[in-house]
């Protein structure tokens, strides 16, 4: 057979025999380096359960597919994929081997979403968990109501000044937290309150009722007309005691007039507004302490049907038998005896 000799490049050998050539590599040409990727599913004891995914040893350049961490676990915690040199990647994503590598496991915290109705009533929505894995599907209030508002979402903040999400929207918690239920004002003074009343006193940020429970209220109706008679503040032979409770603010009427009739069961002025109903048939009227019926003075115009003689309050005055009295012809305060009869109007906190 006849034989030629080729040489090329001073690295590559030709030899042809009939017409057919083969090429040798003469041993400096590069070959592909042999690279490992190996998995970390927890750097720490107890990070992560599981069986971790075997090494894989691979030419560089090779485009592998990242293991999809099933049966790995942690308590608390979500499978979020891969990571190296604070580079992300997905679980079951391609990833280009460029060298050796050990990828680890990303766990995601799970976070507690608690929630709280902020006054409002109906069921407490139960504690949820999440995280940027399973994002928590926000409540979207139904069963959930509070007097005079509306459900506007829940935010991060009590007083509704922190950040809203609206409810029945996903939210991916980044710490554990707890949403309060955001009340919209929906009542204006003048209107018709729940108990058939009418307000004439509005505070958004509210007010609490002492002696009830932790409740906020955020606004306080009257009943639409006097009563029909002027009445007494206390019994015969009871004028001269003193309640345990003679408070003047805001939400003070309540405990007041449930003192003055714990210890005079028939003190006419508390008893005609504790046992007042409304249109509505509610329970919780009172006679208003000083400083509400000061509010219900400087908005009779919003209720109407006022006389101009002395309004009774429930706070009791300087002396053991006196009590705080408005004039309704000159919105002025004074003290007046207990036995004497005044015109009363119920007042209601919601």
């Amino acid at each position: 057979m006849k034989k030629n000799l080729l040489v090329l490049s001073g690295s590559v050998l030709l030899i042809a025999f009939s017409g057919l050539f083969f090429a040798c590599y003469n041993g400096h040409a590069e070959k592909p380096e042999i690279v490992v990727v190996a998995f970390n599913i927890g750097i720490n004891p107890g990070e992560g359960t599981g069986r971790t995914p075997p090494a894989q040893t691979v030419d560089a350049g090779t485009v592998i597919t990242l293991p999809d961490g099933e049966g790995l676990e942690r308590w608390g915690y979500t499978f979020g994929g891969w990571y190296a040199y604070a580079v992300i990647y997905s679980a079951g994503s391609s990833y280009t081997v460029t060298g050796n590598v050990t990828l680890n496991a990303k766990w995601n915290r799970i976070y507690s979403v608690a929630y709280d109705t902020n006054s409002g009533k109906g069921s407490t929505p139960y504690t949820e968990y999440g995280n940027v894995d399973i994002p928590v599907m926000l409540p979207d209030g139904s069963g959930l109501s509070k007097a005079g508002c509306a459900f506007g979402g829940w935010n991060t903040n009590k007083d509704g000044t922190g950040r809203n999400y609206s409810g029945g929207t996903p939210y991916v918690p980044a710490n554990t937290i707890t949403l309060y239920a955001k009340w919209d004002f929906i009542l204006n003074l003048g209107d018709t309150g729940p108990g058939g009343g009418i307000v004439f006193y509005r505070n958004e940020s509210g007010f609490t009722g002492r002696g009830r429970t932790s409740q906020l209220f955020h606004y306080l109706e009257a009943a639409p007309y006097d009563f029909p008679e002027k009445l007494e503040a206390a019994s015969p032979g009871y004028d001269g005691i003193r309640p345990s409770s003679a408070e003047q603010s805001i939400g003070d009427g309540w405990i007041n007039t449930n003192s003055i009739l714990a210890q005079d069961t028939n003190a006419p002025a508390a008893r005609a507004c504790k046992d007042y109903r409304g249109s509505n048939d509610t329970d919780d009227w009172y006679l208003p302490s000083l400083n509400e019926l000061v509010e219900l003075y400087k908005r009779r115009a919003y209720v109407g049907n006022f006389g101009t003689e002395r309004y009774c309050s429930s706070s009791n005055g300087t002396s053991s038998s006196s009590i705080w009295m408005i004039d309704f012809n000159t919105g002025s305060a004074d003290n007046f005896q207990k036995r004497w009869g005044y015109l009363v109007r119920a007042i209601r906190a919601f």
